[in-house]
């Protein structure tokens, strides 16, 4: 894994891991400048007028906050790291690392491997925990997140009120993690209705991107595209997956097939 791509993806799970513990009382209990958090929103909601940005404040948050916002209230994050003593010695070496490749400055092998270890070991560290918060956990894995090329991010079903055309491409981001360790696929399919589907090319890696090309057969105003997530392993949480996500759109006609206007009407 990239050293960028590391520390976003530690960034998402420490997210996770906040909404896991505090659910939505995470403002209250870390005493986060909310003002300075609705300024971050606005601003990315005035620099990305294509996309459908996130209104959740936490998804607003710095990897330096969310680091100390854990320190700070330890008790509440203990139970899945342990002692205080490793996790704030790493979080404050990935403090210091992480600034190089944000900017575009190579960090030299030594520092890549130990980054690398770093970010690994939190992240099976919190995968355990929550493996431990119920049985299902520690047999399956778990989509962390999923979000469209819009923006659009769900934990079941998205209607996203985007009107596509043919010939569009959605690429959707898709993060999973597994207690186990084995290898997680993203297999994608949209479908109109019950008897009509199609699939897309299987992807494969706990960080992967499934694309969906709009095809004539997708057109609609009810096109569901169903990305499941499934394990190496033999079984599966519901039999043939280990858990999805729901995106609809509608896809217009193409323009030849839509009737002129009667000039007499």
């Amino acid at each position: 894994m990239e050293p960028t791509e590391a520390i976003n993806a530690l960034e998402v799970a420490f997210r996770e891991l906040v909404r896991l513990v505090w659910g939505n009382d995470w403002i209250a209990k870390s005493n986060v400048d909310v003002p300075r958090l609705e300024a971050k929103l606005q601003d990315e909601q005035a620099k990305r007028r294509g996309a459908v940005v996130s209104m959740n404040l936490l998804d607003y948050t710095e990897f330096t906050q969310l680091g100390q916002m854990m320190l700070d209230n330890w008790g509440d994050f203990a139970p899945a790291f342990g002692k205080q003593k490793y996790p704030k010695v790493y979080i404050e070496r990935l403090n210091s690392l992480r600034n190089a490749p944000m900017h575009s400055r190579v960090l030299l092998p030594f520092e890549r491997d130990l980054l690398s270890g770093i970010v690994g070991e939190l992240l099976n560290m919190m995968a355990i925990y929550r493996s431990e918060r119920g049985p299902d956990m520690q047999l399956y894995p778990v989509i962390e997140s999923m979000v469209d090329g819009f923006g659009n991010e769900t934990d079941s079903i998205n209607r996203t009120g985007i009107r596509l055309k043919v010939g569009d491409v959605v690429f959707f981001t898709c993060r999973g993690t597994d207690p186990q360790g084995r290898e997680l696929s993203w297999s994608g399919s949209v479908h109109q209705n019950v008897h009509t589907h199609r699939t897309f090319p299987t992807v494969t890696g706990a960080r992967a991107t499934v694309n969906w090309v709009v095809e004539e057969n997708d057109v609609g105003e009810e096109a569901k595209v169903v990305i499941d997530l499934v394990s190496s392993g033999r079984f599966h949480r519901y039999g043939t997956h280990d858990g999805n996500r729901v995106f609809v759109y509608a896809v217009d006609p193409p323009a030849e097939s839509i009737p002129p206007a009667d000039p007499h009407t």
